[in-house]
């Protein structure tokens, strides 16, 4: 399959642009994890307390009294009765219970789905009839597969692009063994609650099945330089050497 210049556009602006959506939220989720592991260190978590007393208790706690009749109920009709979400909460327990949130685990689904995104608008630009309704190009790719298995992984690189229509050949069994790997990690964590999940790692995955989806689209596209911030020391324009 031959892309048109219209489809080579749109899948380089596509990219680009995903590229810059996945890089900005890196950025803020690094930074909110840095803001929130120094309010739950101990000097931190008293000014936290401190300043929360002071504000007038500005987290509120939400309780639950349901009975049978919650179930008919209307949203409005449930608050202030059946679902109370603003109950005085001391801000000693809500400042204990901020290293509980699955901060790495919910923004690795976050950014799963920005892959799905991505590789779903690819399918509509190459192969607008591919996918159904409640599909997604990953489709045919399993968490559950055995990634020592070749055959498996024959298997997976041929899900890999089924709905693009392009031969697998184009795809590495690197790269379908990443989204294995991808798939298996949101699964447990989305089915599973496991929340054991190397963001960094993941985050890296994700970028890497992005470009391995554009390449196998349109292998002519080459390198890849992203960066949405200043480019400080111009680490983004300088050719890369023969060894990188």
């Amino acid at each position: 399959m031959r892309l048109n210049q219209e489809q080579r556009s749109d899948i380089s602006y596509t990219l680009q642009r995903t590229m810059k959506t996945l890089l900005t939220f890196k950025a803020s989720h690094d930074g909110t994890k840095y803001v929130l592991r120094r309010a739950t260190e101990f000097q931190g978590r008293s000014e936290l307390e401190v300043l929360m007393h002071e504000s007038g208790y500005p987290v509120r706690g939400s309780g639950l009294i349901l009975s049978r009749k919650s179930l008919s109920k209307r949203y409005d009709q449930l608050l202030g009765t059946d679902y109370l979400d603003d109950v005085d909460l001391a801000p000693e327990t809500l400042s204990a219970e901020l290293d509980w949130y699955p901060f790495d685990a919910a923004s690795a689904s976050y950014v799963f789905t920005i892959m799905e995104a991505f590789g779903d608008a690819c399918a509509h630009i190459v192969s607008p009839n591919s996918l159904t309704a409640r599909q997604s190009w990953h489709n045919k790719v399993y968490g559950d597969a055995n990634i020592s298995d070749r055959t498996q992984v024959l298997q997976a690189r041929k899900g890999f692009v089924k709905a693009f229509g392009v031969p697998y050949e184009r795809v590495l069994a690197a790269s379908a063994k990443r989204l294995i790997r991808l798939k298996r990690q949101r699964n447990e964590y989305a089915h599973e609650l496991e929340t054991d999940i190397d963001f960094n790692k993941f985050f890296l995955d994700v970028v890497l099945v992005i470009y391995q989806i554009a390449l196998s689209l349109y292998p002519s596209y080459g390198d890849l330089r992203s960066y949405p911030f200043q480019d400080f020391h111009g680490q983004f324009s300088r050719p890369r050497s023969e060894d990188e």
